[in-house]
């Protein structure tokens, strides 16, 4: 991924470079290196700032929910789940709904709420019909979610803080 993202890099394609960059991250993230998330979702956030279109920008998106949620800043990722909606108005309709759907309830039980049973059904079903997740992140996100439960915000987030990405 690392070689996609310097191959759109040169070519000045700035979309790619930012979903590649956040796709980096959140492999890192995945792997617990905070130092190399935080490193590729900068990247990531220059690129989609030169981009002029939000081609891609889900993915830079997904992993901002991520570190907000992490960050205890569940009005941040509630607001870049809303945009990504906004955004992206066939999310719903594909597979990163799924992501989506998983932010959100992730989002509740990071909150200290106890996610309604439809929601939950609804990520099960859809689990279960996918077979799999693209994005590793949504099942990893829901078991951190669960591991989380009824914990205060402030508790939910061991990684360092992150700047609001939204902010200039």
């Amino acid at each position: 991924i690392e070689e996609a993202y310097h191959l759109a890099r040169a070519a000045k394609v700035w979309s790619s470079c930012a979903a590649f960059a956040s796709i980096l991250a959140d492999i890192y993230w995945t792997n617990g290196d905070n130092e190399r998330t935080r490193s590729w979702f900068h990247v990531a956030e220059s690129h989609i700032r030169r981009s002029a279109t939000w081609n891609r920008g889900f993915y830079y998106l997904g992993i901002s929910v991520l570190l907000a949620i992490d960050d205890g800043r569940l009005d941040v990722a509630t607001a870049l789940v809303d945009e990504a909606v906004r955004r992206f108005t066939r999310v719903r309709d594909q597979r990163m709904g799924l992501d989506l759907l998983t932010y959100r309830v992730r989002i509740e039980l990071a909150s200290g709420l106890e996610p309604a049973e439809r929601s939950v059904n609804q990520l099960l079903q859809q689990h279960l019909q996918v077979g799999f997740t693209p994005f590793p992140a949504s099942f990893r996100s829901l078991a951190n979610a669960f591991d989380s439960y009824r914990r205060p915000a402030s508790q939910c987030g061991a990684r360092v803080r992150a700047r609001n990405p939204w902010s200039s």
